[in-house]
């Protein structure tokens, strides 16, 4: 991936094993997984995961290992996968300089975050005060983990041209609920939403903006663009 979070986070590998010798390779092997930021196995660097495996592999043929790991804590920064067989050398074989072998790109790694946002879509165009209305809001997760919480989706109705993020401080409530949201990095929920517009909405015309409140048990990046007004106003008969 281009980015993923910190400690804690599961990746998985997919470690080919090649037997480059005469005689078939057989016995246990060991596989260990590291970050390394310069692309070599060096000491200091992270263990992902270490692996036990029984092989046998005839000579000039493969095998393929999948490898699930858990990102150790690590500090911000650009790091290779650098997988080594037999790091303790227990395995006879005529090379053993051959054994480390590093991803062909580097991931980078950040902090954990969720960030989450809102699209409003469109709703009818008229409306009376005290009348239903519908609508449906896609809810975000523009973070690297995912974000899982009981979420609460709020729409006022603002004059038209009012910035989404005045909303709760000018805008008119028209919904608030809770709603119970587990969003994948870099995915998006629909929710649809029925209410109905206050009996004492003045006549005229509307934006409507959605917001989410993902609550401090998420620990979000950015509340500030938790806030959307919908593609069309609505007027109000």
């Amino acid at each position: 991936p281009a980015a993923v979070g910190g400690a804690g986070v599961v990746g998985r590998a997919t470690v080919k094993v090649y037997n480059l010798g005469l005689d078939t390779a057989r016995g246990p092997l060991a596989i260990q997984l590291r970050f390394s930021a310069n692309g070599t196995a060096d000491l200091p660097d992270a263990v992902a995961a270490d692996v036990a495996a029984t092989i046998k592999i005839k000579p000039g043929a493969a095998k393929s290992f999948k490898v699930k790991f858990t990102y150790p804590d690590l500090p911000e920064g650009s790091y290779f996968l650098v997988a080594e067989l037999d790091p303790l050398a227990v395995l006879t074989e005529t090379n053993e300089a051959n054994n480390v072998a590093a991803s062909a790109t580097a991931v980078r790694v950040s902090r954990a975050y969720v960030d989450v946002r809102t699209r409003l879509g469109a709703t009818a165009a008229t409306a009376q005060a005290g009348g239903p209305a519908a609508a449906a809001v896609v809810v975000y997760n523009d973070g690297n983990v995912p974000a899982a919480a009981t979420m609460t989706v709020r729409v006022w109705a603002v004059p038209v041209g009012t910035p989404a993020a005045e909303a709760p401080a000018v805008g008119a409530p028209v919904y608030a609920a809770p709603v119970k949201l587990v969003l994948p990095p870099g995915r998006g929920r629909t929710v649809k939403l029925k209410f109905a517009f206050p009996a004492d909405l003045a006549a005229g015309a509307y934006d409507l903006v959605a917001s989410v409140d993902a609550g401090a048990a998420v620990g979000e990046l950015d509340a500030a663009n938790n806030a959307s007004s919908g593609p069309t106003a609505v007027t109000i008969g």
